[in-house]
C-alpha cells in the first residue's frame, strides 16, 4: 500500500502515526536519502527509512 493512501486511512479512522524520513546520511544506505517509512500508532511500520539501525533512533524520536 502506498504510504500516503495509508495516512489517508489512520487519519479516516481516527488513528495516530509518525512519518519518518531520513535527512542526513553518513555513509552507504540500502535505500534512497529520502526514503519515509509511517510508524502507526500500534507500532506497525509502512515502508522502509533505512536498514533496521534506523529504526531504534526512529523509535525514540517518536516517544519523545
Amino acid at each position: 500500500m502506498d504510504l500516503y493512501e495509508e495516512i489517508v486511512k489512520l487519519r479516516r479512522d481516527g488513528r495516530r502515526g509518525a512519518v519518518a524520513t531520513i535527512v542526513n546520511v553518513r555513509g552507504s544506505i540500502p535505500s534512497f536519502k529520502t526514503a519515509k517509512m509511517l510508524v502507526r500508532d500500534d507500532g506497525s511500520i509502512v515502508g522502509r527509512s533505512a536498514a533496521g539501525a534506523s529504526r531504534p533512533k526512529c523509535g525514540r524520536q517518536r516517544a519523545t
